[in-house]
């Protein structure tokens, strides 16, 4: 069945060619009031009717989005990358994506991730922003980079390393251990990799991932040169700790990482 075509009033036509016209993406009632020479309560009033209409997505409160161009019939959904770039740039703040999207485009798991997960310098909570679902982490400045550069600048999304990293140092959050381990046991072989992954370790994570990272890299006698670097951030181990948290603290010690491994399934299946 053919979708109604979308009608729009002076003010709205108006105001969507004032947009095109200018490549204006994000906007505010007081710019359109000024621009569009309309009082501030006329110009609050069409930026809802708008929003109604799908052509307009609220951001946060008084900050709105306009389509680049007007969609061929049905709601203008802007993707969560757009919507995250926007936000940032408007309210200053740090961010990168993780979580299941992040894993997923980077390829390690088909699934379809159904929320967008933010680590940033602002916000902590969930929130539905132009139909689509965030959860907002907020974290200390350091703990962000670590970005996947084939990406940039449209999307700011972690690269491989980092999500592997996050994989161990966020596992209770994201449910990713084991599963992490068995990711760096089928890339051993790739020393640019691993090396990549005990930089970001070191840069972005802490002295538990960098002892659980050290002590997997160890177990699998790969990347001596990536554990040397682990070591050196690690000091002296007078604890141990388990190698998946959760699992019990029965198993084999390793005294120089301070660790517990206390599951080998992921090493030895």
């Amino acid at each position: 069945m053919q979708r109604a075509k979308t009608e729009f009033g002076p003010l709205e036509s108006r105001l969507l060619a004032w947009a095109q016209m200018r490549g204006v993406e994000r906007t505010t009632a007081g710019d359109v009031a000024r621009d569009l020479r309309l009082t501030l309560e006329q110009a609050r009033q069409l930026m809802k009717r708008l929003g109604r209409k799908g052509l307009a997505v609220a951001i946060q409160r008084g900050l709105w989005l306009l389509p680049a161009k007007l969609p061929p019939g049905g709601r203008w959904v802007p993707p969560p990358a757009v919507i995250l770039r926007h936000l940032f740039e408007a309210r200053g703040g740090g961010y990168q994506e993780t979580g299941a999207g992040a894993l997923q485009y980077q390829g390690l798991t088909d699934q379809v991730a159904n929320v967008t997960t933010v680590y940033n310098t602002l916000f902590t909570g969930r929130r539905r922003i132009g139909g689509l679902e965030f959860q907002f982490i907020k974290v200390a400045p350091e703990r962000l980079g670590g970005l996947d550069e084939k990406a940039l600048p449209a999307r700011l999304v972690s690269s491989l390393a980092r999500v592997v990293m996050d994989g161990i140092y966020d596992a209770a959050r994201f449910g990713t251990l084991p599963v992490a381990y068995r990711w760096i046991r089928e890339r051993k072989d790739l020393p640019r990799f691993l090396d990549e992954l005990a930089v970001c370790t070191v840069a972005h994570g802490d002295v538990g991932t960098c002892r659980r990272l050290g002590a997997v890299l160890e177990l699998l006698e790969t990347a001596p040169a990536a554990r040397r670097k682990l070591r050196r951030a690690v000091p002296t181990v007078r604890t141990y700790i388990p190698l998946v948290p959760g699992r019990g603290t029965k198993g084999r010690t390793m005294k120089n990482w301070g660790i517990i491994v206390n599951d080998r399934r992921w090493l030895d299946e």
